[in-house]
């Protein structure tokens, strides 16, 4: 359905319309689209290595992020996973 050329404004919409909260590292050009379109949350992380280097880690930040915020407090909200992965790891 989505692939390499799928624009970031059609995927951030869809992601809103199906309830489904959008992880990526490419922060800069969601933050500004955030504040466009309706959304259920975006979880952004900035350190391209994590995902390789510490998977599980980057999971339980996930994981921490919607124990806290509830799967419906997270909408329209953008989450920094390297702060709350700082946090719970450091």
């Amino acid at each position: 359905m989505f692939g390499e050329f799928t624009e970031d404004a059609e995927l951030l919409a869809w992601c809103g319309e199906h309830g489904v909260a959008l992880m990526t590292n490419n922060a800069r050009d969601f933050e500004e689209l955030h504040r466009e379109i309706d959304h259920a949350g975006l979880l952004l992380y900035y350190d391209q290595n994590r995902p390789d280097e510490d998977p599980e880690g980057l999971a339980r930040v996930v994981d921490e992020v919607f124990t806290q915020y509830g799967a419906t407090d997270i909408e329209n909200e953008v989450v920094d996973l390297d702060e709350w992965y700082d946090w719970l790891h450091g």
